[in-house]
This record gives structure tokens, C-alpha cells and sequence, in this order.
């Protein structure tokens, strides 16, 4: 639980509220705006009713058709100069970002357990593929082992755990302070060194250790058409 004395997303102040969590720190009174939010993050308020209710199916295709319609708002609009373009640019990339985590945790993460179309395994398999690709993440079979190895009572909160072992890896341990801990991130962040780790990994485990060659193949072109994006920008 996170204590929250003031929530300056609502508009009001309140003291001693206690909340759950990031997303639930930003509710805000007007019902629209909150299912903007729970579109952008895949994470629902607790006890929100959605505006309207579809089917696993319907709401991955409809996501995305969403997220190409991003790309091509910010393609258009980074056409009007460098401003537009960078200010496209850092939108389009929050709610890209927002979106790949859906198809990521959401939407694979439900395929990996079986749980997320019915009748049977394939459909699941596919959506967990296809999902996977799109966020550019580890391949749909390395996705459900580690997550499947993730929930062993075993290793779940050891040094073992696959959520675990890459902070730890990179300095981030239980316990430290807080300003350390911030020292850390930046550390992260601002050399190349945690990215080109991520990046190689991702490019691994799609083109190298990925069994099957459509996948293949579909994953370059899902990436030629992120890459080709982005570059007509005019920055």
C-alpha cells in the first residue's frame, strides 16, 4: 500500500488517503478521461465499469488497429515542421509505450497461461506470437516458460525469478536507499550499455532462437514498418 497525502491529478486534496498503486493515484471525477487511462495503460480503476464491453478478440485487433492509427497521427503530424514533429514525436512514443506494454503483459501474458481465447491451445499460441512480436519483446515460447518458471514457488521472489534476476543484475537490490536506488536508474538510462543489453536480447531471442520462419519474417516486417515510421520524421 502507498500513502498519497495529496492527489493532485483529482484536483482535490485529501490527507491520510491510502491507495493501491500509481493508477489509482491518478482517478480523476470525469469518467472519459479514466477510460482514456485505462485504455493507454491496460490497468482498470479499482471497481470501473468499461464504456463498452468486448470480447478478448475484438479488443487485441481493435488495440491493434489503435496503435496504427497512433503511428500514422504521428507521422502525419510530424510533417508539419520540428516542432510538430517532436511534439508527435513524445506523444505518439507515450502512448506507443503504453500500448506495447498492453500486448506485452496484458494480452500475452493471459495467452501464456491458456486464458485468453477459448478452444484450445492454437488460438491462444497465436495470439501469444503475434503478441509478442508487436511489443518486440522474447519470442511467444521463451515468454511462457520464463513466466511459467516466474510463478514456481520455488524461485518466485528469489534471485532465480526472471522479473528479478535483470534489476538485480543491473545494481538494483532490496533494501537499498532511495537515493541510491534513483542513482541507479540514471545509471540505466543514460548509457548505452542497459539498452544495447535489451536490445540484443530482443533481437535474440526473435531472429535467433525463434523456431519458426514466418514469425520470422513477419517480425522484420513489423519492425521495417516501426523503423520506416519514424523516419520520415524530420527530425
Amino acid at each position: 500500500m502507498t500513502r498519497i497525502d495529496t492527489i493532485h491529478c483529482s484536483g482535490r486534496l485529501e490527507t491520510g488517503l491510502y491507495r493501491t498503486g500509481i493508477r489509482e493515484s491518478c482517478r480523476t471525477t470525469d469518467s472519459l478521461v479514466n477510460s482514456l487511462m485505462t485504455c493507454f495503460t491496460g490497468k482498470p480503476l479499482a471497481g470501473q465499469i468499461p464504456l463498452v464491453r468486448f470480447s478478448p478478440r475484438w479488443r487485441f485487433w481493435l488495440s491493434v488497429g489503435f496503435l496504427i492509427l497512433i503511428l500514422f497521427l504521428t507521422m502525419l503530424v510530424g510533417k508539419l515542421g520540428i516542432i510538430a514533429a517532436i511534439m508527435a514525436g513524445y506523444v505518439g512514443a507515450v502512448v506507443q509505450t503504453g500500448l506495447f506494454r498492453i500486448f506485452q503483459v496484458q494480452f500475452g501474458h493471459h495467452a501464456s497461461h491458456k486464458a485468453f481465447m477459448r478452444g484450445g491451445g492454437k488460438k491462444n499460441e497465436f495470439h501469444l506470437n503475434l503478441a509478442t512480436i508487436i511489443a518486440f519483446c522474447r519470442n511467444g515460447k521463451k515468454y511462457r516458460l520464463g513466466h511459467k518458471a516466474h510463478h514456481s514457488r520455488k524461485i518466485f521472489t528469489t534471485i532465480k525469478n526472471p522479473d528479478a534476476a535483470l534489476p538485480y543484475r543491473f545494481g538494483i537490490r532490496p533494501g537499498i536507499e532511495r537515493r541510491r536506488l534513483f542513482r541507479c536508474y540514471l545509471h540505466l538510462l543514460i548509457p548505452p550499455r542497459f539498452h544495447v543489453f535489451c536490445l540484443w536480447n530482443r533481437v535474440k531471442s526473435n531472429f535467433v532462437t525463434r523456431e519458426s520462419v514466418p514469425w520470422r519474417i513477419f517480425t522484420a516486417a513489423w519492425l521495417a514498418a516501426l523503423c520506416g515510421s519514424f523516419a520520415v520524421l524530420p527530425v
